[in-house]
């Protein structure tokens, strides 16, 4: 973070390349720059906030704010550094929202947004392979259904990124 990148070259593993979901979004929200922390600084505020909200609704006042607490801390670090730039944040976001989500009781908006989660960061399949899981346990057909097919997403995206950063890693040999 701290050098300039484009002087080296790609990275020769795909492990080393990121997923472009995050670049997409940034391009298309922070129309420059600078304007990505305050779209960070944006982010993590709601998702402070709607910790705050769903955990005083559901288990009361000083967990609301006990959880709001805590998260301001976690996220303090990005947002006094440039590390605000890790991928692996923008996903975090995401994949708070999308338990937000589980706990209020709209599970198709959970699903979504740990897709989006592992569309930023492929890690963050994880989280909803194991959602799907637990459906299909509680013979939760449709949700079970839209698990499947977010996993299904997930690996047709992963493969076309997979096929893409190989045809530049062979295109520099």
């Amino acid at each position: 973070i701290i050098r300039d990148g484009r002087r080296r070259s790609p990275p020769q593993y795909i492990s080393g390349w990121r997923l472009p979901t995050v670049f997409y979004i940034w391009d298309l929200l922070a129309l420059e720059g600078e304007y990505i922390w305050y779209l960070f600084l944006f982010l993590v505020s709601s998702v402070v906030w709607g910790a705050y909200d769903t955990l005083a609704a559901r288990f009361g006042l000083i967990s609301g704010v006990l959880s709001s607490v805590l998260l301001s801390f976690y996220f303090y670090y990005p947002l006094a550094t440039e590390h605000f730039l890790l991928v692996e944040w923008w996903g975090v976001i995401a994949c708070m929202w999308g338990v937000i989500f589980f706990l209020k009781g709209d599970d198709p908006k959970g699903i979504c947004l740990f897709l989006i989660a592992s569309l930023i960061r492929e890690f963050f399949v994880i989280p909803l392979f194991i959602v799907t899981i637990l459906f299909l346990i509680q013979k939760k057909r449709m949700l079970t259904m839209y698990g499947a097919a977010s996993l299904v997403g997930f690996s047709v995206f992963y493969a076309n990124h997979f096929i893409q950063a190989n045809t530049v890693l062979l295109g520099q040999i």
